[in-house]
């Protein structure tokens, strides 16, 4: 029987490396299986050396694999996972993680940089014409000014809702100093970060309609 990445044979099992794309043999003494439930579906579990492969109890295209694998296979739920697994598990999520910490010292730098410019200069008033208000599916909308263009200004979902900002309304916008000198009159230069993490919007800290 052959599955994605392994071939269960009679004696022992095959199974090709994600990496090196070669094929390794593991005898059947060395592989194991036990049970475990994902949003209350049973899946049996079969490891060897630093893999894991699950299979759903309810798809019928799985029955003779989970048939061979009870039979066979010895079950033992208290299998100690080699050195191995965890370090492939920690080099798929690695990256991940490094991405997540880093964009969040990132944000967390802009942002302090903002807080300071406004502690030292108070905040910039910006009045404009809504053009178009972009509704997503997070906590924040966008709304595209007539004149202010290209960037995008980012607003709490209930500040719009609460204040009847509609399209084609005049606002005063609240922003910081800080992107005002860098992104809008230009009079101070980006760094890296202002380039590259967020440049195309600005943050709104206040806003209001007005006729």
């Amino acid at each position: 029987m052959s599955v994605g990445l392994f071939e269960i044979h009679d004696k022992y099992i095959k199974s090709k490396s994600h990496i090196f794309n070669r094929w390794k043999i593991y005898q059947l003494d060395d592989v194991f299986y036990d049970y475990n439930y994902i949003k209350d579906k049973e899946y049996l579990n079969i490891y060897f050396d630093d893999k894991q492969f699950g299979f759903l109890e309810d798809d019928i295209n799985n029955s003779n694999t989970i048939n061979f694998i009870t039979k066979n296979i010895s079950k033992n739920i208290f299998h100690k996972k080699s050195w191995k697994f965890y370090l492939y598990n920690f080099l798929c999520f690695s990256p991940f993680i490094v991405y997540i910490t880093f964009l969040s010292l990132i944000n967390h730098k802009i942002s302090s940089l903002q807080n300071k410019s406004i502690q030292e200069n108070g905040y910039i008033q910006l009045n404009d014409k809504v053009k178009k208000i972009n509704y997503n599916r997070g906590v924040s909308n966008t709304i595209v000014l007539k004149y202010n263009i290209p960037f995008d200004f980012s607003l709490d979902k209930d500040s719009i809702k609460y204040k009847n900002i509609e399209e084609g309304d005049s606002i005063q916008l609240l922003i910081s100093p800080y992107e005002y000198k860098k992104k809008i009159i230009k009079t101070e230069p980006l760094k890296w970060y202002d380039k590259y993490f967020g440049y195309e919007s600005i943050d709104i800290l206040g806003v209001k309609k007005i006729k």
